[in-house]
C-alpha cells in the first residue's frame, strides 16, 4: 500500500532524482545555449583575426609610406619614369635631372639622398641615389613596391647591378593597384604615391586600403 501511495503521490527518499523528460530538456536548453555562445565565440575571433590583419597592413604601409615621403622630403632631383625593367640603373651614365610624370602607373623613381660618398672619386655627383620601383602585375593582379639605394656613388642599381632592388612592402599585403607622378615644378616639384589593395588571406578576412601621400623636396 505504502510503495503504491508513494508511485500516485511523488518521489520520496531513494526514489528522488531526474525524470528522463527533464534530461532531456535540460541537454536540449543546454545545447541552445551552447550553439549560441559557440556562434557568438567564432564572431569574436573572426573579428579578432580580421583586426589584427588590418593592424600589420596598416602598421607595414604606414611604415613603407613615411620612410618613402620622408626620403623624398629630405631628397632632391626627382627622376620618375614610366618604365622600368629592374634590371639596371646607373646614376653616373647621365647627370640626374628632373623628369615629371604624369598620375599613372609609372614604374620607377629615384632622388638624391642627403647622404654622401665621401671616399669613391670619378662620380657625376657624391650624393647618393634612392630609386623606388613598383613591378608587376603578376599572375594574381599583384604589385610589388622595391627600394634600393648606393652605397657608393659607383653602384649601379638592379638585378643585374651592385645593389639588388628590396621589396619594402610585407607579402600579408596584397597591392592590387597603385599610382606615381611628379610634378615639374622647380625647385620644388611635387611626387604623389598612392596605393590600393588589402590584407588578410582568406575572403572574409580581407581588409581593403586606399591610401596615398606627397611629398615635396626641403631644399633646391
Amino acid at each position: 500500500m505504502n510503495i503504491f501511495r508513494n508511485k500516485i503521490i511523488g518521489r520520496t527518499g531513494s526514489q528522488a532524482g531526474f525524470t528522463l523528460v527533464e534530461m532531456i530538456v535540460s541537454l536540449a536548453i543546454f545545447s541552445v545555449v551552447a550553439v549560441i555562445a559557440l556562434g557568438a565565440l567564432m564572431k569574436i575571433i573572426d573579428a579578432n583575426i580580421k583586426a589584427q590583419s588590418l593592424q600589420a597592413a596598416v602598421t607595414n604601409l604606414n611604415f613603407a609610406l613615411d620612410t618613402m615621403s620622408r626620403e623624398l622630403r629630405t631628397g632632391s632631383t626627382y627622376d620618375c619614369q614610366a618604365s622600368f625593367g629592374g634590371t639596371s640603373f646607373d646614376p653616373n651614365t647621365s647627370p640626374m635631372a628632373l623628369m615629371s610624370c604624369s598620375m599613372a602607373k609609372n614604374q620607377f623613381i629615384a632622388f638624391y639622398s642627403t647622404k654622401t660618398d665621401t671616399i669613391s672619386s670619378g662620380c657625376l655627383s657624391n650624393r647618393l641615389v634612392i630609386a623606388y620601383y613598383f613591378s608587376g602585375p603578376d599572375a594574381s593582379g599583384n604589385y610589388t613596391l622595391y627600394r634600393a639605394q648606393q652605397n657608393h656613388c659607383t653602384d649601379t642599381l638592379g638585378s643585374s647591378g651592385s645593389i639588388q632592388f628590396s621589396p619594402v612592402i610585407s607579402t600579408e599585403v596584397s597591392l592590387t593597384d597603385y599610382r606615381l607622378a611628379v610634378s615639374s615644378n622647380t625647385p620644388y616639384p611635387l611626387a604623389f604615391v598612392r596605393l590600393s589593395g588589402f590584407a588578410g588571406a582568406r575572403e572574409k578576412d580581407k581588409t581593403y586600403f586606399d591610401i596615398q601621400t606627397a611629398a615635396s623636396p626641403r631644399i633646391p
